[in-house]
This record gives structure tokens, C-alpha cells and sequence, in this order.
């Protein structure tokens, strides 16, 4: 992210329950998988650095798969908000 130097931002991650990946084109329990447990570096808030630059990185955890769990690539969306 780019802002000015040494202000502060928030960052907003989805919650629990609100992001679920997905595979093909019939939608069906074995053919999703949840994501949760979203989490920031930095976490909640942070502050630009003195170039004007930071960076910020994201990760998840992927929900327990089901015994019929479809093979395949699986995607999905998420929106991480900065109020800056």
C-alpha cells in the first residue's frame, strides 16, 4: 500500500463463514470449501512506512474437507478493507 509517511491505517478482514471456495459449475456441498480464521500481517492496524510504502499480507485457513470432497482447483473471492 502507499500513503504518507508514519499514518496509521485499519484493516478489516472477512469474518468466519463468509468466504467459500468452490470447484465446477453445479453448485453442491462436495464441491465447496469453507475458508476461515483470516488473519494480517500486520493485524489490525499498522502504519506506513517511511518510503511511503507497506506492505500487507493475508492468509486463511481452509475449512475440513468432506469424504466426498470433489478433486479439482477450487477459487474464490475475498475483500480486505484499509481505511487509511
Amino acid at each position: 500500500m502507499a500513503g504518507e509517511p508514519g499514518r496509521s491505517f485499519s484493516i478489516l478482514l472477512p469474518p468466519d463463514g463468509a468466504v467459500k471456495m468452490t470447484t465446477g459449475t453445479v453448485a453442491s456441498p462436495s464441491r465447496s470449501i469453507s475458508v476461515d480464521r483470516f488473519d494480517s500481517f500486520p493485524r489490525a492496524t499498522g502504519l506506513i512506512g517511511p518510503s511511503g510504502a507497506t506492505m500487507l499480507y493475508v492468509g486463511a485457513t481452509r475449512g475440513a474437507l468432506r469424504q466426498d470432497q470433489q478433486s479439482g482447483s477450487y477459487s474464490g473471492n475475498f475483500v480486505v478493507t484499509v481505511v487509511y
